[in-house]
């Protein structure tokens, strides 16, 4: 029973989590009531610019990036961490 319902509720939460490739594409998602996994430049003043335009927040940090490759969500600087973005319900 309990394995079940652990898939089960992974199956529900992969299909709300988004990659996506531009910051449209972000609103879109956040509005929509999904979460994004992207990038973060680990910038107080992009979260909140984020935050101003689409009522985003991070709600996860996953990890710290490092390889320079990555690029944040907003900025498009290379992102320092990876995080789950969403907006409070």
């Amino acid at each position: 029973l309990h394995s079940r319902l652990r898939i089960r509720a992974n199956q529900e939460l992969e299909s709300r989590v988004f990659k996506v490739d531009s910051f449209e594409e972000f609103s879109q998602v956040v509005s929509g009531r999904g979460f994004v996994l992207g990038g973060w430049d680990g910038s107080a003043d992009t979260e909140a610019a984020v935050k101003e335009a689409t009522a985003g927040t991070i709600r996860v940090l996953k990890s710290r990036v490092d390889s320079g490759k990555l690029k944040c969500v907003y900025s498009g600087k290379p992102a320092s961490y990876l995080a789950y973005w969403g907006q409070s319900y």
